[in-house]
């Protein structure tokens, strides 16, 4: 899953990666874009260090527009519109 986020933000974004972490184990995998920070777990490390539960009362902050997402609130316009629900990665 790691690598196909990377082609995909590499090849038809424009965008490297600069750092990746948790490889090894592979039961959290961190990739760093700079700007976006990407989280991967497994369920048993996912539930423990609940990430959503420990943001849950941040403020959410408008994000431009990327050309092809559907659903983003674009900043440059003011939208108040809400962004889409986080998909929940369930392994096969």
């Amino acid at each position: 899953m790691a690598e196909d986020i990377d082609h995909k933000l590499e090849d038809d974004l424009g965008d490297r990666r600069l750092g990746r972490e948790g490889f090894d184990e592979s039961r959290w995998i961190l990739l760093d874009y700079g700007n976006v920070m990407i989280h991967l777990f497994d369920d048993e490390t996912r539930a423990y260090y609940d990430l959503e539960g420990l943001w849950a009362d941040a403020p959410r902050v408008a994000r431009a527009l990327i050309p092809g997402a559907e659903g983003v609130a674009n900043a440059d316009e003011g939208s108040k519109e809400e962004p889409p629900a986080r998909p929940r990665i369930v392994p096969r």
